[in-house]
């Protein structure tokens, strides 16, 4: 969300800004995050999943975080 603060440079306004580059910095690092523990989250080679119904679950659940952020 925008917001006004004065006393700030008018180059945190620029889309080359700094505030547009530590946002941006910000974002790829919570995309690389979800990434991360998307893939340990999905991933079924650990996981008894033929046996426990809520291992499976909980891949289910992981798959549908997935979905819901794309």
């Amino acid at each position: 969300m925008a917001s006004h603060k004065s006393g700030l440079s008018a180059k945190n306004n620029e889309f080359s800004g700094p505030a547009m580059i530590n946002n941006m910095a910000n974002q790829v690092k919570d995309i690389e995050s979800f990434i991360l523990k998307s893939r340990n989250d999905i991933n079924i080679k650990c996981r008894n999943i033929q046996d426990d119904v809520f291992e499976l679950l909980s891949v289910k659940e992981s798959l549908f975080e997935i979905q819901a952020r794309k």
